[in-house]
């Protein structure tokens, strides 16, 4: 084999090895890049599944509030209620 025919079968071994990096890299960064989207999407999601269950935690929290009051003005108010504290007393 001469010195030109090595060169050149260097030279494209070369070119094949930089060709297939690159579009290795190149395939490597469209998966990436897919992946790091759908994350973000569930991530989106989970998000607004948060927000609604911490408003729906709020409400609840709202209405057991309001209820202990009522509790407590309805306790304030019940006869029975009022028997047994004097008793107590």
């Amino acid at each position: 084999m001469s010195d030109q025919a090595i060169i050149g079968l260097v030279c494209a071994l070369g070119g094949g090895v930089a060709a297939l990096v690159y579009f290795l890299t190149g395939s490597i960064k469209n998966t990436v890049d897919t992946a790091i989207k759908d994350i973000l999407d569930k991530l989106d999601e989970l998000v607004k599944d948060i927000s609604e269950v911490r408003e729906k935690m709020a409400e609840r929290n709202t209405v057991l509030v309001y209820l202990e009051k009522r509790i407590e003005q309805v306790e304030k108010t019940c006869r029975h209620c009022q028997k047994k504290r004097d008793k107590e007393d």
